[in-house]
């Protein structure tokens, strides 16, 4: 089944936007297929493509479904690095797998201060179209480490370091509910960063052995996490 993004009531008929009409006209979608709607807030509206064309299309749409969101609620802060698709990947996979917000990370040994928030935005749209996943990922603006640590926090508190403590076995049966997550630039976490994790309660965990680039130690740890 194909999703498209839209909300409409059980039994009423949704116009799609222009760039979903185009896409369900590449796509090909004649009358009677079924599809769905996603808003990226938890709703699914499940129908029936009645027309599409280049310049418009609708839905019929016959059920509404509202998901909650996912547990637990994962707030992935993550320094980008140097390569922009990389970090596009990231944003691409999380979406996928359920993280629920992702803030861009500016830390002492970071790569890249600037960020193109309209594209990691389309990629989410299109990440949570290809996966039907009803929730998207929440982008924020990009934040100095130490601000991001200036707010308060619930649930569990992570920090990825290379002297930390193993995931595995960590909460035991126990999963928080809320977690945050923070994964450092290549360069690592300075100590003056690491200092101020600690205050604020931060556990550090490890990776193993193995150095993992920044992207991928982010997907593998939140998807031991979400259980993705």
């Amino acid at each position: 089944m194909h999703y498209f993004f839209g909300n409409a009531g059980p039994g009423s008929i949704a116009d799609l936007s222009p760039e979903e009409a185009r896409h369900a006209f590449v796509l090909r979608l004649k009358p009677g297929e079924k599809v769905g709607l996603l808003d990226g807030k938890g709703t699914v509206c499940l129908g029936e493509v009645i027309f599409s064309g280049p310049k418009g299309a609708q839905v019929l749409v016959r059920e509404v479904r509202n998901q909650q969101a996912p547990k637990p609620h994962i707030h992935l802060a993550v320094a980008p690095v140097k390569q922009s698709e990389r970090m596009e990947w990231l944003v691409e996979k999380i979406t996928e797998i359920g993280v629920s917000e992702i803030s861009p990370l500016i830390c002492d040994h970071s790569e890249r201060f600037h960020f193109r928030p309209d594209r990691l935005e389309k990629i989410a749209h299109a990440a949570v179209k290809q996966s039907g996943r009803p929730w998207q990922v929440l982008l924020h603006q990009p934040v100095r480490f130490e601000a991001f640590m200036s707010q308060d926090f619930r649930g569990a508190q992570l920090i990825g370091n290379q002297n930390g403590r193993p995931l595995k076995g960590l909460f035991g049966e126990a999963r928080p509910d809320e977690i945050t997550l923070c994964i450092g630039p290549e360069g690592d976490f300075s100590e003056h960063e690491l200092a101020l994790a600690d205050k604020k309660g931060f556990i550090k965990i490890s990776f193993g052995d193995v150095r993992l680039r920044t992207e991928t130690a982010a997907l593998v740890i939140a998807g031991i996490l979400t259980g993705g």
